[in-house]
């Protein structure tokens, strides 16, 4: 388990201050744990993208986030966003998720990818008025027909 650390964060940013820090890129560092990202008030952009995480639940304080790359970790679900009133562009592209469920709160959003995930099922999306990009392309295996079946969405 490779737990993120406030002290980490604010030494490699060479501050003293968190919420002097809009923008983290913190990927393919091996995380799985970064519930210390709730002390960053201003933080607008985060890329978490190929971590080990599992959960989200410790950006529920993000709440000016605005840009959020989660994609190539190990999520199931992305309980811990639905707070994230801010956010506009959200990037959970290959992981495990099996719903969007917790998208659609969301309002601002603008963009999501959820490519090559395990999601069965579309959640209702009217709510989501500035939503123009849906990403959700999945390589799906159907043995009995042996094909492969790509599906992808795009709202314009």
């Amino acid at each position: 388990m490779n737990r993120l650390s406030l002290e980490q964060v604010l030494k490699e940013n060479n501050t003293r201050d968190p919420n002097s820090i809009s923008t983290l890129k913190l990927n393919h560092k091996a995380l799985s744990d970064v519930s210390c990202l709730g002390e960053f008030n201003n933080l607008e952009r985060l890329d978490l993208s190929f971590n080990n995480l599992t959960s989200l639940e410790g950006l529920k304080s993000c709440i000016n986030l605005k840009w959020l790359s989660v994609s190539n970790n190990k999520l199931q679900s992305l309980k811990g966003i639905e707070g994230l009133s801010k956010l506009t562009v959200l990037n959970a592209g290959n992981n495990k998720l099996q719903a969007m469920d917790e998208i659609k709160s969301i309002v601002s959003l603008r963009a999501v990818i959820l490519n090559d995930n395990e999601i069965a099922s579309i959640c209702r999306l009217e709510l989501l008025r500035e939503l123009n990009t849906l990403g959700m392309c999945s390589k799906v295996f159907l043995p009995e027909f042996n094909i492969d079946l790509l599906l992808v969405f795009l709202l314009l």
